[in-house]
């Protein structure tokens, strides 16, 4: 009886420990979060975080965004939010710079202020308005398109 006690203990927390995808991973889009069979559970935590630090930065954005507008009465465009992102080292400053995300420069309030590079291609974050989240290629032609 101890010894298929201890068996179960042994072998039942075993049983399902690895997820099973339930997509193929996208080609070519390495910012996925989704779960890829062979990679690691490691380099998939890294990815979602990742993701997560992007998202927050699109947030960032936003909200220094809104301040503007709110400061000054009008929506800011690409001068204006690098002038107000200046600041001691400031990372989404840099990966602006460096071409990781692309502001549009748009006065619409509603409208596409920024986008990761490539979401036009394979999808990517994007920040409308003040509302970042994740959108597909065709989306994010499609808010390049309007004015």
């Amino acid at each position: 009886m101890r010894i298929c006690l201890a068996l179960a203990i042994a072998v039942v927390p075993l049983a399902g420990c690895r997820p099973k995808p339930t997509d193929a991973a996208p080609t070519g889009d390495d910012r996925n979060t989704t779960f890829r069979e062979g990679d690691s559970y490691l380099k998939n935590s890294v990815r979602a975080a990742q993701r997560t630090a992007t998202l927050n930065d699109f947030h960032q954005i936003g909200i220094i965004a809104l301040q503007y507008e709110i400061a000054n009465g009008a929506w800011p465009g690409i001068d204006e939010l690098k002038a107000e992102l200046k600041g001691d080292g400031n990372a989404i400053l840099k990966k602006i710079e460096a071409g990781a995300i692309l502001l549009t420069g748009t006065k619409d309030a509603k409208g596409l202020v920024a986008y990761e590079v490539d979401a036009d291609k394979i999808g990517g974050m994007v920040l409308v308005g003040t509302n970042a989240r994740k959108a597909t290629a065709s989306e994010v032609t499609e808010l390049l398109s309007k004015p």
